[in-house]
């Protein structure tokens, strides 16, 4: 989302900007070819998909759906999303956006995401920043869907 907005200021009149990891994080970077090289035959196993699923807070419910998907994953599809997500960088032609974007962070997340998120509303002119008390890494958006279209609902209103 946040490079659609920093390449096209017009694409859109709303839109919100869940838990972004918007900073290079080399040694991750460097780390994850490696890493999944030595790992990715883990990924089918049931009890090490249930490890993965337990540190993501994910509802109970969502397992199934969650390890069926995990491992249609190529690893090379794993590895490029990895880097790509470890390298992105936070532009400052984000500031020319002109839509109302609502930042959400969870208050359980590492302090970087929060730092991050306080960055990225301060950079966007019409934005608003909503930590979210007691939630974690993408939790509204999955974990509490009635909670995220209140707030969708509030923003384009």
């Amino acid at each position: 989302m946040l490079e659609i907005l920093s390449k096209n200021p017009n694409i859109c009149e709303y839109a919100i900007v869940e838990s972004a990891l918007a900073i290079p994080m080399n040694f991750t970077y460097r780390m994850i070819e490696p890493t999944f090289n030595l790992s990715y035959c883990l990924i089918s196993k049931k009890w090490f998909s249930k490890l993965q699923f337990k540190s993501l807070k994910l509802k109970n419910s969502l397992f199934d759906m969650y390890y069926e998907d995990t491992c249609k994953i190529t690893k090379n599809n794993l590895i490029a999303f990895m880097k790509s997500n470890s390298s992105y960088e936070l532009k400052d032609t984000l500031s020319h956006t002109r839509a109302k974007v609502l930042v959400l962070v969870g208050s359980k997340e590492r302090p970087i995401m929060k730092k991050l998120a306080t960055k990225i509303a301060n950079l966007i002119p019409n934005s608003e920043l909503d930590i979210l008390q007691g939630y974690y890494h993408g939790d509204i958006s999955i974990n509490h869907a009635d909670d995220y279209v209140e707030r969708i609902k509030r923003l384009v209103h």
